[in-house]
């Protein structure tokens, strides 16, 4: 299910969050801009899904591409985050070592999370430059 998320004002100035499950009321400028993330989410899966079926254009550049499974996770990763509203990354690459790596810039800060080929995962987070938080977490190939 599609929902919209709208933001509305009372009369005293405040504002509040509704949603709108089937759509109806969303304006033209809102339903433009939820296509527009919808189609720059599917140049990211189609990036992706390029890796897996023909990883030629990165051993042309000499570039290691990410393993299979590695390419099935993420996809389900973006699957999710798509669906959640998560925003989207700035950046996909390989890690060079058979994994993938998102990144994100909202000056100042950066974060980036890199799904590796052993099992292993990373988060980070830097603001102007410096580290903030990290993380490990383990995510298993099928």
């Amino acid at each position: 299910m599609n929902a919209t998320f709208n933001q509305g004002w009372t009369t005293e100035g405040r504002t509040y969050d509704w949603i709108d499950p089937s759509s109806r009321f969303a304006s033209p400028q809102l339903r433009e801009g939820q296509q527009r993330e919808r189609d720059r989410w599917q140049v990211i899966v189609d990036l992706l899904l390029g890796w897996r079926s023909d990883p030629s254009s990165l051993l042309e550049e000499e570039t290691p591409p990410p393993e299979i499974a590695v390419i099935d996770h993420a996809l389900r990763v973006c699957e999710e985050w798509q669906r959640v509203g998560q925003s989207l990354p700035d950046r996909v690459l390989p890690d060079g070592a058979g994994g993938i790596a998102f990144e994100w810039y909202r000056e100042p800060w950066f974060s980036d999370v890199e799904f590796e080929s052993n099992g292993q995962g990373t988060w980070r987070v830097y603001h102007d430059s410096r580290p903030v938080d990290r993380g490990q977490f383990r995510w298993k190939p099928q």
